[in-house]
């Protein structure tokens, strides 16, 4: 038999090896492969299980997926790319059959390869003989040995049976599991949605979108919740968990309230939060609740130019100017500035033709009109983000009317009867919405009719169905007023003009006098005059008067009213005598009162008479004045009574009664202050006092007396004078009629 030779012998050898070789890369790749579809499946399973029981969040889902792509590169390098790519010699394979299948030092097959390829170091007697014999030895020995029994088919059919479970049992979970759980968890986990698990309870909240809910910012939002249970389960309590922006986190549990709702109300948010809610087997989570700013005007600016005006007008609503309104034929614009971007504005007017709202950008709309008609107008707005609405806000714009002046006027210091020489004293006021332009005083005359020697002259009396009731005298009022039906129909006398006209009329507000003088107009007894003020405006669509009530003076012999004025005067000096005893008798209280005790009373008493003192100078100054317009008395016997009484009066009320007031009013105090001996020579004083002004007041009596006996005496004698003349002209005329 033919021995191989050494080349033959290797070659052998180098076939079997790499056989083995490739059965073993084979089966280590299979392994690898088996221990990375276990572990994705174990993976996938964890993270099914995991999610479906917490619902992880994607956070969490984020970190454990890369994780898991951690795991499985290593698995896959390490146990299928490294093998199935690893350089190994025949000599690794042979030293790996060593480690797996040698039982004893004479069956080890990497010192017989090494010896057939001839590997040992060669000693200085090395023989080449005995070595090629060892190599043929060696190679003997090696074909003796099966390499294929020495790999674990142990391992092989395991590694087979974990690559089939790995691919079996997800192609099993898919079958068993419900295609909507799978669905759920591949979108959850590959698209990281935030897709709920189906579960037997369904939670949802009212309001939501795309998971998150509108919020107004600052308000409190009453969120209500819905809870369906798929066993029809009774589900009585729900959960909630509401994270808030600043870190802290509230946790409460509701209940249905009365009418079977789950509702709670969170409190106004300012910034983003969290909603988180458990009820039954469902949970639902997070829920994003964003505030924002709910639409509202913060701008409502009203500009406006009427013709009359100069420049254009501005009134700003939100700025607490209040309400408003313009005249007629005014260009007005109101502008609308929201806070928010604006979808829609929606705008209720009061007129059927209302004006044209246009939209200018995003938050300002603007309308424009010509103002002829009151306008209101409610404002609602609806804000492009999530549609929130405002609340309504009311514009009210009226219609403002030019009304005509008005206008008063009464008379100062005479009443209805005057003398045909009086000087009548009339206070005029107007008023009018924008500015009186003409002010002018019209008198008309009614005159007595002529009297003939054969015609006795008829009475001549007021109709006073057509006159106002003057005011008492107690507060000095002037003369009747009184509405005339025709007052064109009476004699013209007089008119004034007291004011204007005036263009443009700014003057709002006239507080005009006017001393009117009946001497010019030779007015006789039993004459009537009436006096009437018109009042006219500048109003743009045409001028507006107004008239005042017609006043009415009866003219009236001087010496008529002077016996009046002097009945008026007796009266009051009646008055100031019983004053008097009032005085004297509080002078005999003070002598005998003890204080603090009686100074209340005696200090009311005091102020009684001072009060009583006054109306009675009040008075008296009244007739004066009323004499001195009515040229009555003559300037001496007026500044006779003003200097011995009225001034002597004024004095008494003003000082000495002022001072013993303030000096009783110390008396009634408890801490004694105050002079009883001073108040008693003061109260001496001040009755003796007027005692001398009731003094003057006779001696004024007296004077008045020899004045109307001298006035008397004279008319006598011009009367006397009057009917000699006429007796004289008569014969004379009957003399040349002869």
């Amino acid at each position: 038999m033919t021995r191989p030779d050494l080349n033959t012998m290797q070659s052998k050898i180098t076939e079997r090896l790499s056989r083995l070789r490739g059965r073993l890369r084979s089966q280590l790749v299979i392994e690898g492969l088996a221990r990375l579809l276990l572990l994705a499946f174990a993976l996938a399973a964890v993270s099914f299980l995991a999610d479906r029981k917490f619902e992880l969040g994607r956070t969490t889902r984020v970190v454990f997926m890369l994780l898991a792509f951690v795991c499985v590169a290593y698995v896959a390098v390490r146990y299928i790319v490294l093998p199935a790519f690893a350089d190994w010699n025949i000599f690794d394979v042979a030293g790996a059959l060593d480690v797996r299948g040698m039982d004893s030092v004479k069956n080890a097959v990497s010192p017989k390869v090494a010896t057939v390829f001839d590997l040992h170091e060669k000693s200085p007697d090395y023989s080449q003989s005995l070595s090629a014999e060892a190599a043929r030895r060696s190679f003997d020995a090696l074909e003796r040995i099966d390499f294929e029994e020495r790999l674990n088919r142990e391992h092989k059919t395991r590694s087979v049976a974990g690559v089939l479970a790995g691919v079996g049992l997800p192609l099993l979970a898919l079958a068993v599991i419900p295609f909507a759980l799978t669905n759920v968890w591949f979108s959850r986990w590959f698209t990281m949605s935030d897709t709920p698990w189906p579960r037997n309870t369904t939670i949802s909240v009212v309001g939501l979108d795309d998971n998150h809910i509108i919020v107004p910012k600052g308000e409190p939002r009453l969120l209500e919740f819905t809870i369906t249970d798929k066993r029809d389960r009774d589900i009585d309590r729900l959960r909630i968990e509401l994270q808030l922006a600043d870190g802290k986190t509230e946790r409460l549990t509701i209940v249905r309230d009365a009418g079977g709702r789950f509702v709670h109300e969170i409190s106004g948010l300012r910034r983003d939060a969290q909603l988180r809610l458990w009820a039954g087997d469902g949970k639902l989570g997070p829920v994003d609740i964003i505030p924002i700013d709910r639409p509202r005007l913060i701008e409502i600016r009203l500009s406006h130019k009427h013709p009359w005006d100069e420049s254009l007008q501005i009134h700003d609503f939100d700025r607490g100017d209040g309400s408003i309104s313009l005249l007629p034929r005014t260009d007005a614009e109101l502008t609308l500035k929201a806070n928010v971007p604006i979808e829609k504005l929606d705008c209720d007017w009061s007129t059927a033709t209302p004006p044209e709202i246009q939209r200018i950008d995003d938050v300002t709309f603007s309308a424009k009109w010509k103002h002829d008609t009151d306008l209101q107008a409610k404002i609602r707005l609806v804000g492009k983000s999530a549609g929130l609405e405002s609340q309504n806000r009311s514009v009210s714009i009226g219609l403002k009317k030019d009304r005509p002046p008005s206008i008063t006027m009464r008379p100062d210091g005479v009443k209805r009867r005057v003398t045909p020489t009086a000087v009548v004293p009339l206070k005029m006021v107007a008023r009018d919405d924008f500015g009186v332009a003409y002010m002018r005083l019209t008198s008309k005359i009614e005159r007595v009719p002529v009297v003939t020697a054969d015609t006795p002259p008829p009475p001549i009396i007021a109709d006073s169905s057509e006159e106002v009731a003057l005011p008492d005298e107690s507060e000095n009022a002037g003369a009747q007023t009184e509405e005339v039906a025709d007052p064109e129909s009476l004699p013209k006398g007089e008119e004034y003009d007291l004011y204007g006209p005036i263009q443009p009329a700014t003057e709002r507000l006239l507080d005009e006098q006017y001393e009117y003088s009946l001497e010019p107009l030779s007015l006789a007894p039993g004459d009537l005059i009436r006096m009437m003020t018109e009042a006219q405006d500048d109003c743009f669509v045409g001028a507006q008067s107004s008239e005042s009530p017609w006043v009415a003076f009866d003219i009236v012999k001087p010496e008529e009213l002077f016996r009046e004025i002097l009945v008026q005067q007796q009266q009051l000096r009646a008055r100031l005598r019983k004053a008097t005893d009032s005085a004297t008798d509080l002078r005999d209280k003070l002598t005998t009162s003890q204080f603090p005790q009686a100074g209340s009373e005696l200090s009311r008493d005091n102020k009684v008479l001072q009060r009583e003192v006054s109306t009675i100078h009040r008075g008296l100054e009244d007739t004066v004045r009323e004499m001195a317009l009515n040229k009555l008395g003559g300037e001496e016997a007026i500044d006779l009574i003003q200097q011995n009484v009225l001034n002597k009066l004024g004095n008494l009320t003003s000082n000495a009664m002022e001072a013993q007031k303030s000096e009783l009013a110390a008396l009634s105090k408890q801490d004694g202050g105050g002079s009883q001996d001073e108040a008693i020579d003061r109260q001496g004083k001040i009755v003796d006092e007027m005692k001398r002004i009731l003094k003057n007041m006779a001696q004024w009596d007296s004077f008045v007396d020899v004045v109307n006996q001298l006035d008397a005496v004279i008319k006598l004698q011009n009367d006397l004078k009057d009917d000699t003349e006429r007796i004289q002209e008569k014969d004379v005329e009957a003399v040349f009629d002869d």
